[in-house]
């Protein structure tokens, strides 16, 4: 489910909705023209080229969940350009430039639909049908501009769990663990985004991750190493305790903690529901 929820309804589905959203508020509902790529967008093109040849050998090999995972490492890189060129913020001063973001993206949707139609075909027909498109083509530029878009219930609805409720405590076991409203305010809880990650040498399960907070970059150690691979952290958006004393483990400065939730069996980092947040937010 949470796999679901942060790859399928967080990344592939809420790309969706945004494009869709931003055409029909400031195009009339009409896919604009690409115009003239500047370089952010031919290397989102040079990317998804890539990504077909790449597919296509994991395929071949029967590297079908590597396949899939390309897949979505490319849309997250989409998203991330999308939060970058910030188009609902463009559009205001250069609306052509916006429209050429928007196509962009929903270029990069339809051939990413296009590459996934094996294994979701069904969702994959109403993002089609959605961008008002006939092309299977897995070269660039198959989305026709001037096209109007159709109206979509969400592509992939978010799953919310039902948490049971506990019967409470009669007595509490340990109460010298429980702190006063006055010591919770001294923890600075921040919004941050994961900008870089990699393994720690020497140490399986500890990664050095870089995190923008506002204008401020951190470096986290933190040991989720089992859990996460370094690229498939890049862009996600976290809780970070911001004012820990700096440590040093395993040689590397750690300057702060990555709030995550975890049993025997897994791990899983505390995130946002709402991905278009700017980091450094005060979260309480």
């Amino acid at each position: 489910i949470k796999r679901y929820n942060s790859d399928l309804a967080n990344d592939f589905g809420n790309l969706l909705s945004r494009i869709t959203t931003l055409v029909k508020k400031n195009f009339a509902g009409i896919l604009p023209e690409p115009g003239e790529l500047t370089q952010p967008e031919l290397d989102i093109r040079s990317s998804a080229e890539d990504l077909v040849e790449l597919v296509n050998d994991k395929i071949r090999s029967m590297n079908i969940n590597d396949a899939i995972e390309e897949i979505f490492q490319f849309i997250r890189s989409v998203n991330r350009y999308m939060e970058y060129q910030a188009p609902w913020k463009l559009v205001k001063e250069d609306k052509s430039s916006a429209g050429r973001v928007l196509y962009t993206a929903a270029e990069s949707l339809r051939i990413s639909a296009m590459l996934l139609s094996p294994v979701m075909p069904n969702r994959t027909r109403d993002l089609f049908h959605t961008l008002n498109n006939d092309s299977v083509s897995p070269k660039w530029g198959g989305l026709q501009p001037g096209r109007e878009l159709r109206h979509h219930e969400p592509l992939f609805p978010r799953i919310e769990l039902k948490m049971e409720k506990q019967k409470p405590e009669v007595k509490v076991e340990n109460p010298e663990n429980m702190i006063t409203f006055e010591d919770f305010k001294k923890v600075d809880l921040r919004t941050a985004e994961i900008v870089q990650a990699e393994k720690v040498d020497g140490a399986d399960r500890l990664l050095k991750i870089q995190v923008k907070m506002g204008e401020d970059t951190r470096q986290i150690v933190a040991g989720i190493a089992e859990y996460y691979k370094p690229d498939a952290l890049i862009g996600k958006k976290v809780i970070l305790v911001a004012n820990l004393k700096p440590v040093e483990i395993r040689g590397v400065e750690s300057q702060g903690m990555l709030l995550a939730a975890s049993d025997e069996n897994s791990l899983t980092l505390v995130g946002l529901d709402h991905n278009d947040l700017p980091s450094g937010l005060n979260v309480s």
